[in-house]
Order: structure tokens, then C-alpha cells, then sequence
């Protein structure tokens, strides 16, 4: 239920709560869903802020009523190509039907009356530097959610890289860029030695190209860890064989897997700290908030380009439902 995912084990249990009643009482119910024709960012499906967490108070509060089982809000994947994509609500209540059509009605008018808080704010990479050097301290965290793995993308994208190089920024980090052929450089060149090759590009050649980058090999590991952070606690994640690669001032994660950004291990296990570095560079799109907004002194998300981005106007859209808010602002929710 929470955005960024730290509920998971309670979220089971209510489920698993709920199932095992239904079983005891064996009665059936009515399952409504309404769908609201809303294509909702990443950066806005945050729980703990609105609009979502106004929502949130709407789905408590119906769940304490009586003959109520489960009420639920569905924000949607808005980067799904398909005629069902959109946000949508579900209530089910113990064959009362009426009942449960009428707390789903309630519940996604308000969702679609809150639709303009949905809309996203992402800046152009220059913006965000020019933000960025103006904020004191750091870390200062880009979302590269364009590049987002855990979104279906490449995660191998160097626009923002190539910026922060262009424009001599220092004291930077970048997760990650997969790039398995330039691992294997790395790896034959050495621990301290200087390289020059290009990485990134190779997966996603639509949005991106390698970038022919000259760097250190500051550390090269196996690309285990374990998450330590908020969301998936204690399980193992694997980057393949990982290397960092020191370009200027600028430390880029380089790893075989693909792999998702959102735990600050991903850095921590291979020698770099993000909160000693003034901008930090994350593939993702939303989780990674869990463990770096306490740590953070500003979060901007970019404008780039990539399989997943945030700018819905950019996206080859062809299969799904029109009019839909925002790309036809003239949609309407009866």
C-alpha cells in the first residue's frame, strides 16, 4: 500500500488475513472497479505526500465501515502500452453490491477531482545543475527515471553522464551504467590504472550512444551485496561483476546485470558513500526516495531521455484508451 514499497510483509499479512475469513465465513463477495482515465507519474504515486496521501485517509476510513473487506487504489504503470493502462480503485464488500458501487463511485471521483496534483515537475539537465550547485551541501539527487530498470528500461543511457563531464561538475557519483563489455576492459586494464573506451549506449541505442569516456579503475568487486536500506531488507542483490570507474571527478557504478538503483548499497559496496558527494546520479524512478530523502538536501528529477521516461508526451503511445489525462486535457470521467 506504501509508496515506496516498505509495507510489503504487513501488506501480505492483511491480505492473507482477509483470505483466511473469507474461507472461514464462506461467503462470496462483490468486487467493484472503477477505472479513472488518468496516466500517473512515478514521482507522484509517494504515499506519504499528496495527493496520494489524501486518497490514503478516503481508503482507511471506507475499510471501517461496515461491510467493507478490502478497499484499494491502483495509481497504474503509466509506461504500459496497452488499452487498460490508467489509474483505477477497487472495493469489495460481502454481497452488497450497492454498497461497494457506491464507495468505489466516492472514491474515484475524488481521485479524478485531484487529478491536476498529479501532474510532475521534471527539469532539463542544465536546470537541475544550475539548482543543484545552488543548493548548500549535499548529496543533491538527480532521478534519471527515463533510464529506470526497474521500469523495463536499459539503464544504460549516458545523457546526464555526459552533461555532468561537459559541464567539469565534481565530487559526483552515477548509478549505474550497464555495460558488460566495458566491465571486461576495466577488469583487464586494473585497479589504478587509466582506461579510455566508451560505455554506455549498447542496449538502449535509441535514446542513447556510447560515450567515449578516459577514467581511473578505482575498484573492481564481484557486484554482491545486501539491501540495507528500507525495501527488501536483508535479501541479496547481484550487479554481476561491477566496476568503478573514475572519470574526473565524477565515480560511474559500471555492471554486467541489470540492475535497480534504489538502495544506497548499490554505492556503500563498492567503496563510494553518497552522502559525502555533492550530486548523485540514480536510474530510478521512485523507491530509491525511501532510503535518500532522509539524507538528501534537494531531489530533482530529469528531463531525459530513455524507455521510461517521465515526460508522457515523448512516449510512442498506440494502443491506449484516448482521451486520457494529461495527454488530452479535454478528458472527461463521468
Amino acid at each position: 500500500e506504501t509508496a515506496p514499497h516498505v509495507d510489503m510483509f504487513e501488506t501480505g499479512k492483511r491480505a492473507g488475513e482477509i483470505l483466511i475469513s473469507l474461507m472461514e465465513k464462506e461467503f462470496s463477495t462483490w468486487t467493484v472497479m472503477k477505472k479513472i482515465p488518468i496516466l500517473v507519474h512515478g514521482d507522484k504515486m509517494i504515499t506519504s505526500q499528496e495527493p496520494l496521501a489524501i486518497l490514503l485517509k478516503t481508503v482507511k476510513a471506507t475499510r471501517e465501515k461496515n461491510s467493507i473487506i478490502s478497499t484499494s487504489i491502483f495509481t497504474g504503470f503509466p509506461l504500459n502500452d496497452t488499452k487498460e493502462v490508467g489509474a483505477s480503485v477497487v472495493v469489495s464488500s460481502p454481497c452488497n453490491k450497492e454498497l461497494a458501487e457506491k464507495e468505489a463511485s466516492f472514491l474515484a471521483r475524488e481521485f479524478w477531482d485531484l487529478r491536476e496534483n498529479f501532474l510532475l515537475t521534471h527539469l532539463s539537465i542544465e536546470e537541475a545543475l544550475d539548482e543543484a550547485m545552488k543548493t548548500p551541501g549535499g548529496p543533491v539527487v538527480f532521478s534519471d527515471p527515463a533510464d529506470n530498470p526497474s521500469a523495463g528500461a536499459a539503464g544504460d543511457t549516458t545523457f546526464i553522464l555526459k552533461a555532468l563531464i561537459e559541464r567539469g561538475i565534481r565530487n559526483a557519483a552515477l548509478a549505474v551504467i550497464r555495460d558488460p563489455e566495458a566491465v571486461v576492459v576495466a577488469i583487464k586494464t586494473g585497479v589504478g590504472k587509466k582506461v579510455t573506451m566508451e560505455i554506455g549506449g549498447k542496449f538502449d541505442d535509441v535514446n542513447s550512444y556510447p560515450l567515449k569516456v578516459t577514467g581511473v579503475v578505482k575498484l573492481i568487486s564481484n557486484g554482491r551485496y545486501i539491501y540495507k536500506g528500507p525495501i527488501k531488507t536483508g535479501l541479496q542483490a547481484n550487479m554481476g561483476r561491477t566496476v568503478v570507474l573514475k572519470i574526473e571527478d565524477i565515480d560511474v557504478v559500471l555492471t554486467e546485470n541489470q540492475v535497480e538503483t534504489f538502495d544506497p548499497e548499490v554505492f556503500r559496496s563498492n567503496g563510494v558513500e553518497p552522502k559525502d558527494r555533492k550530486i548523485v546520479v540514480l536510474k530510478d524512478g521512485l523507491h530509491f526516495r525511501a532510503a535518500y530523502e532522509p539524507i538528501a538536501k534537494a531531489i530533482f528529477y530529469i528531463d531525459s531521455p530513455g524507455f521510461s521516461s517521465v515526460n508522457f508526451s515523448k512516449l510512442p503511445y498506440k494502443n491506449i484508451s484516448r482521451p486520457i489525462f494529461p495527454l488530452d486535457k479535454d478528458t472527461q470521467f463521468n
